[in-house]
């Protein structure tokens, strides 16, 4: 591994490279603009290595830092490439041994194409080079092995080419060779490397490292889904042209709305298996899938959905990326192809935007990767509105979907059906009429036959078929008659498990219903002789619940049947929520958990594992006793009861947070160990326990985990709890553990609760551990009305972060006027800065937000302030070319003439830009010609001329631009003029007074520079004005020697015959 030290050495080595190539680049002649292209690339990057260098000094010990910093040097690195790139450069440019002190005689080497590579090799080390300032070693580390053979190729091209041209110079093409065989022993052993870092991944490691990503799993829905299929069943929409045309292109969209019970799901696994089949021979191709399910909102934020993109992405490839959004893009380059089927879009959760925002990352996700999407929902407005403009194909269930349903299910029906093929004929044409395009009607109608005792029952049940709003409301309420008709034990079996699968917060496997249903109220264990089989608890649902064989769920057989039980809860399950808490307070005061927390994690899973409901009970009995009144007695018992509670607050609290090989394996044990009934009825918001458990608990008690009750109720966003523990005298300013509840509630963006911390005393200006305060959290939160609330609760506007910006500066930064203005009506100091010295103006005129720079100067905005770095808001202004700001700073009296720390002033960067209509504003304005420099002391009028404008070189002259200023190297506008060989130029600075025999300190005058140029109008232009014929360089050669050497043509030398004195001899 290279030294730390060597590594900042070599940078050194390469950056006094760099400048002396600069210097060399100043010096030569012709190709005006690619020697500024190449030289501006090279100061570029100079700058870049110089901030690595200044790291390397002030992170001395750091040992991230210096790991960064040794992946840097070593064969095949960046540093290297680009010292050899730069040797290349400064073996064309170097001036020949004995002709150092002509620097001006060299002739420009490069050719256009040549310029383009080298620039090219330079830009990928420097893109490398910037990943060392920002990126981890490892990302740093795998994206200089995976550039490597890329980017060695190029200057081993640019060798080539060099060395094919220095056919005439055998030391010159020496040396290239020698170059370009280092490069290439260079590159073999990195290939090398980096096949054997592919070859190192296992396949445990790969898994281990896809379920630390997510533990989120479709593929056994997709398998469930399949094997329920009826075979040719959704064949008609993948027959369909608007099919056809999605799967046949890239970057495509196919929007299928249908109404609910349409088959959408089935649909979406069908194109899931016919995307796979037609692809699987393909490992350039790849399927994701998400199945959407109200159900499963906890692990359906957007996190989690762009994590179980990232992982399906990564499934089957060697490579696996890190952070989501940045990782999934990097996956994605592994394929040529991306499908992406999104099913149920209606059922992803719109709490915090989730669904927005998802939506809004598969869509940029396409656009960047040309991804197919699919996607199914019901109409649902702001859906359809996200598809607008979009091919859209409405789902619905074809005839002949539903016929094949049908025929594929007839068995389930008596006898005497199977028997007369005329009652099955009356049973297709009766169900697929009356379903109308609802394929979960042709299932629910077909069961509502299972129980008929004779043909003319079947016709009479065929003949009350509704069709249309009401169907799904007859189907239901048909088989809860039947239900309702079954044997007592029967019935309440069924509706005890409708109750459950019908108001638990969470899906539920089969073992957690068959716990469920056998738990006595009141007993302290579980007898197992109660437990019914999952095949009877379904049998005597009457077709509304169904299992998902993989996964082994459980649960109602559609959307809509949620929805109708939803809707007359009060009816069939009225004591549902009483029921479900003493049920689970029951389970939790079994005998067995009275032992308290498991020790280890292998005693926590297998603690899970024999009492399946567990879980369930210990994170969700608050939720529905928060739903009842009184909260019961076994509530209380298992509040009361420290053994119980202590057991249940592990399996509440305790989330497995590593998996495999990625750290010990302790989360059993994280969780907060003094948790009391309080703490608990705070986190479920139970109002109705407050008074009995303040008499026995503090209501400013710690945890273990620094929160309190209140920090709690905010935490879980319980209004009402939290105004209760206010009312008993909750510390609405208390710190817990670093937080605070103001902070914590914005945290959370929940406004009555901020409101109410407010109202009762909460301080709005206090500020947490790394300095924040609530406004400047409510900032960077993004919610102006929590913003507006705390500035009318008397919050501070000229609040820092925690980095030192003050929230005018974040605002103006985020071109946020609202906020802007807010914090000015506040009076918000307009002239605060960060820690850059960074101004609100400057930062506003950097972001170009005309709207905000006209409300800081009104109110008071400095338009001479400067940064850390001499920048002033008219700089910013000039060299974004924003002539409506620079016009607004003007009328505020901003200095024309201020410069940065380099010299520059507006108009030197006005002249960078080429920007003749502001270059004409600064200087009608009385902006001084002659003030500032653009590079190593050229003036404004030196840079214009290297650019050759002429229009803004007469333009600076017009108003005094000096004709005869000098540079650090003593070089005039004219020689720059005469160098280049801009005749109208030359004529124009002639004409206002250049000085022709003014030398540069190389002892170079505008007639040498034109000589080399071979241009006699400028020659004869500048003897005409005065210029010295008889001038001799430094060497002693004489401007005949030099002719003679430039130019061999006898007929170009007689031209310049009567110029010079021809009658003398050179030394």
């Amino acid at each position: 591994m290279a030294d730390p030290l060597s590594t900042a050495a070599s940078i050194i080595a390469v950056v006094q490279l760099s400048t002396q190539i600069v210097g060399y680049i100043v010096g030569v002649t012709g190709a005006t603009k690619e020697r500024r292209r190449l030289r501006e690339e090279i100061i570029a990057c100079e700058s870049i290595l110089l901030q690595i260098h200044d790291h390397c000094d002030e992170s001395e010990g750091e040992t991230q830092w210096w790991e960064k910093i040794m992946a840097l040097e070593g064969q095949s690195t960046p540093l290297y490439r680009l010292s050899v790139t730069m040797n290349v450069i400064k073996t064309k440019l170097e001036p020949r041994k004995g002709s150092r002190k002509a620097l001006s005689s060299l002739k420009w080497p490069f050719d256009e194409k040549e310029i383009d590579q080298l620039i090219s090799a330079i830009q990928r080390e420097k893109r490398l080079l910037q990943l060392a300032l920002k990126k981890e070693c490892r990302d740093l580390a795998k994206s200089i092995k995976e550039s490597s053979d890329e980017n060695g190729k190029l200057p081993v091209q640019l060798i080539q080419t060099m060395k094919g041209k220095s056919t005439g110079d055998e030391k010159q093409a020496a040396k290239l060779e020698a170059t370009r065989s280092k490069l290439h022993l260079s590159q073999d052993n990195m290939r090398d490397d980096v096949v054997e870092l592919r070859g190192y991944k296992l396949d445990w490691e790969q898994q281990a490292i896809l379920d630390w990503i997510t533990t989120i799993n479709y593929a056994p829905q997709q398998s469930d889904f399949i094997s329920r299929r009826q075979a040719g069943t959704g064949q008609w929409i993948l027959n369909s042209t608007e099919f056809n045309t999605w799967i046949g292109g890239d970057n495509q969209t196919l929007f299928c709305p249908g109404i609910p019970g349409a088959g959408k799901t089935m649909l979406t696994a069908t194109t899931v298996d016919h995307l796979t089949r037609l692809f699987r021979h393909d490992p350039d191709v790849k399927i994701i899938y998400i199945y959407f399910n109200f159900r499963r909102n906890d692990e359906q934020k957007v996190v989690d959905l762009l994590a179980c993109v990232l992982k399906q992405l990564s499934q089957g490839r060697g490579s696996l990326p890190d952070a989501i959004l940045t990782a999934i893009y990097c996956a994605a380059h592994l394929y040529s192809r991306i499908f992406v089927v999104l099913d149920a879009l209606d059922e992803c959760q719109t709490f915090d935007g989730c669904r927005t925002e998802f939506l809004k990352h598969m869509f940029d996700f396409q656009a960047k990767f040309g991804a197919n999407i699919f996607a199914t929902s019901r109409s649902v407005p702001d859906i359809t509105e996200s598809f607008k403009g979009k091919p859209s194909l409405e789902i619905q269930a074809s005839e002949s979907d539903v016929v094949e349903y049908i025929c594929g299910h007839m068995f389930r029906l008596p006898d005497f059906v199977e028997n007369s093929l005329e009652l099955q004929k009356e049973i297709q044409i009766g169900i697929s009429q009356s379903v109308q395009g609802m394929f979960l009607l042709a299932q629910l109608y077909l069961d509502s036959l299972i129980g008929k005792r004779s043909p003319m029952g079947i016709r009479t049940a065929l003949k009350a078929l509704p069709s249309g709003s009401n169907a799904y409301d007859y189907a239901y309420d048909n088989a809860m008659e039947r239900i309702e008709g079954q044997s007592k034990d029967q019935k309440t079996l069924a509706i005890q498990a409708l109750s459950w699968i019908t108001c638990a917060r969470t899906v539920l496997s089969t073992t957690e219903l068959q716990h469920a249903l056998a738990v006595e109220v009141g007993e302290s264990e579980l007898d197992e002789d109660n437990l019914s089989s999952i095949e009877d608890i379904i049998s005597v649902c009457a077709g509304l619940v169904t299992i998902d064989e993989e996964s082994n769920i459980v649960r109602l057989v559609h959307h809509t049947t949620q929805d109708y039980f939803e809707g007359r809860q009060s009816s069939w399950f009225p004591n549902s929520e009483a029921e479900i808490t003493q049920i689970c307070a029951t389970y939790l005061l079994f005998n067995i958990f009275e032992s308290g927390p498991c020790p280890t994690d292998d005693a926590f899973e297998e603690r899970l594992q024999v009492n399946p409901l567990y879980q369930y009970a210990a994170s969700n009995w608050g939720h529905h006793a928060r739903k009842t009144s009184p909260i019961g007695e076994e509530v209380i018992r298992f509040l009361n009861s420290d053994s119980s509670m202590s057991s249940a607050i592990q399996s509440t609290f305790a989330y497995r947070r590593s998996y495999g090989y990625f750290g010990d394996r302790t989360y059993s044990n994280e969780f907060p160990r003094r948790v009391t009934a309080l703490h608990l009825a705070a986190h479920f918001g139970i109002t109705g326990a407050v008074n009995f458990l303040l008499e026995q608990s503090d209501i400013e008690a710690n945890d273990g985990a620094g929160w309190s009750p209140l920090f709690r109720a905010i935490s879980n966003e319980n209004e009402d709890f939290v105004r209760l523990l206010i009312d008993k005298g909750a510390d609405v300013n208390a710190s817990t553990n670093g937080g605070l509840t103001l902070i914590h509630a914005i945290e959370n963006r929940n406004e009555a609760i901020i409101q109410l911390l407010l109202e009762r005393g909460a301080n709005p200006n206090v500020k947490d551990l790394i300095g924040r305060s609530p406004l400047v959290l409510a900032a960077q939160r993004g919610s102006e009305a929590i913003f507006q609330l705390l500035l009318e609760n008397g919050a501070s506007p000229n609040a820092r972060d925690d980095v030192g910006q003050p929230l005018l500066v974040f605002a103006t930064v985020h071109g946020d006027v609202a906020m802007v203005q807010l914090l000015l009506d506040k009076d918000a100091d307009p002239n605060a800065r960060d820690n850059d010295g960074t101004s609100p103006l400057i930062s506003a005129t950097q972001k170009g937000s005309e709207a905000i720079v006209r409300l800081l100067l009104e109110n008071g905005a400095d338009p001479n302030a400067r940064d850390n770095d001499g920048t002033s808001s008219l700089i910013c202004a000039t060299k974004n070319e924003n002539e409506a700001i620079i016009q607004l700073l003007l009328e505020k009296n901003a200095n024309l003439n201020t410069r940065d720390n380099a010299g520059r002033s507006p108009l030197i960067f006005a002249t960078r830009e080429g920007s003749e209509a502001i270059l004409q504003l600064l200087l009608e304005k009385g902006a001084d010609p002659n003030t500032g420099e653009y590079y190593r002391g050229q003036s404004a009028l030196m840079h214009v001329i290297e650019i050759g404008n002429i229009a803004i070189v007469r333009l600076l002259l017009d108003k005094e631009a000096d004709p005869n200023a000098r540079d650090d190297a003593g070089q005039s506008p004219l020689i720059f003029a005469t160098l280049n060989g801009i005749e109208p130029i030359v004529h124009l600075l002639l004409d206002k007074g250049a000085d022709p025999n003014r030398r540069d300190d190389y002892g170079n005058s505008p007639l040498m520079g034109a000589i080399e140029n071979g241009n006699k109008a400028i020659v004869q232009l500048l003897l005409e004005k005065g210029a010295d014929p008889n001038t001799r360089y430094r060497d002693g050669q004489s401007l005949r020697g030099r002719v003679i050497q430039y130019h061999s043509d006898a007929s170009v030398q007689l031209s310049y015959r009567t110029a010079f004195d021809f009658s003398y001899r050179d030394r």
